[in-house]
């Protein structure tokens, strides 16, 4: 039967921020059987002229990313009111038309069945082979360039850069391949090779709260749990969601024929409204190539090439994410695997309930890194030194083992160390310093080389893509550091201007302001031309925990005072702090309670104090010891782009932003809590949760702490 006449494509007015649409189109790419999940096509207009881009659903609301002209625009004030994300219901049979994404350079074949998704000159295209990540732009139809954007830059292509980019057709002729429709007819398996089936898994959208879905969906264990978790439902349904970009697997279930959900993440229980979500069908089995089971963890991830059941799964750089059934205390429940790191949680009671690794207490930080320490691993008898960070209070790890970088406790078999330090020179007889690898042999009477066995820290500090601590062989003067799955080696000359950590045994650090180091007067100023003293030029961060005594160095304190006016019940006396989550920074405040550190962070929409575990916090340091001085800025000067401002935000800078400390005005009262100045949004946690400012009112609101070199100093 043919289809009915072809309606017009559906986009969702939105505001950024606001609850994700229902039905958006996703890319589906049926030639190479890839499906991209939480990449959805958007439209904006600038001065009436439309531009496509890409929106995503975090957490259940809506952010996307547009290219106009050198600049990525994000933000609800750099967009200027709404945008339209693409949508479609029903199918074939309701629509007149189905989405089909072709190759760039087949778009002028079928051209009776096929229309291209167009608005004015603009049409979307996927550029799918970029070796960092697919990317969705659009191609100017007037110029034939394509514009993309990702993290703050703009890419642009043109002409036989396209050919193999994906675009987006309406196709007006019968169904979608293998559609499971009442009208498109399933032909018998035809003799010889097997026909065409799909091959990759389909996930459809769907809200918390929306009528259960008539598809089948893949039940857990593919029947009703027998001992679940008590006052959950047993009959569970594998599902998929998304916070901060990250794929969170969970559960659903029906509740009196609505949908009702359940995901955990960042220690969180999340259920009820939490928005856009996706669940995954059951496909019939003319259609699927291939089957589903339940597999015990070891056979799921094992690393064996050729091993037969792979797992469902949604690949991200902090995690493989699969979905499984857990048991915790005798009882099952569906939660969420962590295949690559060996982690696996479900959401229950209140919480996130984890299956993980050892946690962290006491650190010591290498330069010029806040969250990168030492840590020690033994093969065969044989010490290895690699890289450890603070992961919300928990410890990761990477250690480069020939080619192969370990995370896991699996891989590393056991445990790991972590060097620490406590007190100072005056106790310990010594302090640690970092030089250059070029240094190594001068002041050889005072310094010595920290190393295990032939195996010592190195820091390559200007690797374009972040610092990294790895190890070098004393041996073969190689060096190797590991990441994101990968083994990097160094060797000789290239190892000069690196970093490794001695053991000085002379006097105290620069600087030290402990009572048995000399307080020398400030020096005259030098006659001109004659350069200033030495002094430190980075903030320095003390690492302590939650519940710790309260320390007895003098902090950055907000405003510099008592706050006049802060929220009720939360203490007016709030000093700078910094904490991870996730790999992010976040910063926040503590305080003294009774003598004690007590903390306070707020990110993704929570407030998390108490034992928040291992933070950072930022020392005031002597006026004679520093080069520079802070300061308490107006938003507005301290986000300026001006490349001569005089002040400079203190701030740890990440992909999801710039991440500093600031006092935020709610209602007429100050309290101290965290500034994104890139994406203009401040907030604070108090009463339960994240509460935030974006835009103008974060500009009106927010004060920034600052810093500004002294004259005849500057930042590197």
């Amino acid at each position: 039967m043919p289809n009915a006449s072809p309606k017009e494509d559906t986009w969702a007015f939105q505001k950024i921020g606001t609850a994700f649409p229902p039905n958006p189109v996703k890319v589906l790419l049926l030639n190479v059987n890839e499906i991209l999940s939480n990449t959805q096509q958007a439209l904006w207009y600038k001065h009436g002229k439309p531009i496509h881009g890409r929106s995503w659903n975090n957490g259940g609301v809506v952010e996307c990313s547009f290219p106009y002209k050198n600049a990525e625009l994000r933000t609800a004030q750099q967009l200027e009111g709404n945008i339209q994300v693409l949508q479609y219901s029903g199918d074939h049979n309701t629509q007149g038309f189905w989405y089909e994404w072709i190759l760039y350079k087949d778009r002028f074949e079928k051209t009776e069945a096929r229309q291209l998704l167009k608005c004015g000159d603009s049409f979307p295209i996927l550029w799918k082979d970029r070796k960092e990540g697919t990317l969705l732009g659009y191609v100017d139809n007037k110029t034939e360039i394509a514009l993309f954007s990702c993290d703050g830059k703009v890419y642009e292509r043109k002409g036989g850069e396209l050919s193999n980019m994906y675009i987006i057709m309406r196709n007006t002729v019968g169904g979608p391949p293998h559609c499971e429709c009442s009208t498109c007819r399933v032909a018998p398996p035809p003799p010889g090779p097997p026909p065409p089936r799909v091959m990759i898994d389909e996930w459809m959208d769907i809200r918390a709260g929306d009528p259960w879905p008539t598809r089948a969906l893949v039940k857990a264990l593919d029947k009703t749990l027998d001992n679940t978790i008590a006052g959950e439902n047993p009959d569970q349904y594998v599902a998929l969601w998304y916070q901060a970009g990250e794929p969170v697997m969970g559960r659903v279930w029906n509740e009196g024929g609505k949908v009702a959900a359940n995901f955990c993440w960042n220690k969180n229980e999340y259920k009820g409204n939490v928005g856009s979500i996706q669940v995954l069908v059951q496909l019939s089995d003319h259609v699927r190539g291939f089957d589903y089971s339940w597999i015990p963890f070891p056979q799921a991830a094992s690393f064996d090439k050729d091993k037969e059941w792979i797992p469902v799964h949604v690949n991200n750089t902090k995690g493989d994410i699969s979905s499984g059934v857990i048991t915790f205390d005798g009882k099952q429940i569906l939660g969420k695997v962590d295949v690559r790191n060996e982690k696996s949680s479900a959401g229950f009671e209140g919480k996130e309930n984890v299956l993980v690794g050892p946690a962290c207490a006491s650190n010591t930080m290498c330069l010029g890194q806040q969250n990168m320490y030492v840590a020690l691993w033994y093969k065969h008898g044989k010490p290895i030194h690699g890289r450890s960070w603070n992961n919300g209070g928990v410890v990761e790890c990477s250690f480069p083992y020939k080619n192969a970088e370990l995370r896991t406790a699996q891989q590393l078999e056991g445990n790991i160390q972590v060097l620490q330090y406590t007190g100072d020179h005056n106790t310990q007889g010594f302090w640690y310093e970092w030089v250059l690898y070029k240094d190594r042999f001068e002041k050889s009477e005072a310094r010595q080389l920290l190393r295990c066995g032939d195996s010592f820290p190195i820091l390559w500090k200007d690797r374009p893509e972040g610092a990294l601590l790895g190890y070098v062989d004393n041996k073969t003067e190689i060096a190797l550091f590991s990441c994101d799955g990968k083994v990097y080696e160094k060797k000789g000359g290239e190892l000069s201007d690196m970093y490794i950590v001695m053991r000085n045994t002379v006097g105290g650090p620069p600087f030290c302001e402990c009572s048995n180091c000399p307080k020398a007067a400030p020096p005259p100023p030098a006659p001109a031309p004659g350069p200033p003293p030495p002094r430190v030029m980075i903030d320095e961060w003390m690492d302590i925990r939650a519940g710790d005594p309260w320390p007895t160095r003098a902090l950055v304190k907000a405003l510099d005072k008592t706050l006049d006016n802060t929220i009720a019940g939360e203490n007016p006396d709030q000093y700078v702090a910094l904490w991870y989550q996730a790999g992010e920074p976040v910063m926040g405040r503590v305080w003294n309670e009774g003598g004690k550190v007590a903390a306070n962070f707020c990110w993704n929409k929570n407030e998390y104090k108490g034992n928040v575990g291992s933070i950072q916090v930022l020392v005031q340091l002597s006026d004679h010891v520093r080069g520079f001085d802070y300061s308490w800025i107006p938003f507005p000067q301290a986000a300026s782009f001006d490349k001569d401002k005089e002040w400079i935000p203190v701030h740890v800078n990440n992909t999801k932003g710039d991440i500093s400390c600031g006092v935020i005005t709610f209602d007429g009262k100050q309290i101290l809590g965290k500034v994104d100045v890139r994406n203009e949004r401040s907030s604070a946690g108090f009463g339960g949760k994240e509460n935030v400012l974006v835009g103008p009112a974060c500009a009106s609101n927010t004060v920034v702490l600052c810093r500004k070199a002294r004259p005849g100093y500057k930042f590197d």
